[in-house]
């Protein structure tokens, strides 16, 4: 049975910008994505982006972050 989890371009996008972004090695990536989450919505709720594009950006880039934990948790639920 394969586990490996298949990403699209902008998944492996995402999870580089996480990735670099928290550098903790010890770290679980699911973790670094709730808290790349969390930031993404509150950039969002305190109106942190200076035009519609940047807005579209971070809805853009939480919606990969929402698809690459629903991935993740059901591949945790499957093994």
């Amino acid at each position: 049975m394969n586990t490996a989890l298949e990403f699209t371009s902008a998944e492996r996008e995402a999870v580089n910008k996480v990735e670099n972004y928290f550098k903790c090695k010890d770290m679980p990536l699911q973790e670094k994505l709730l808290h790349a989450l969390l930031i993404a919505q509150h950039d969002l709720e305190a109106h942190n982006f200076t035009n519609n594009l940047e807005k579209v950006r971070i809805l853009d880039f939480k919606n990969t972050v929402n698809d690459l934990l629903s991935k993740i948790r059901h591949r945790n639920v499957d093994l």
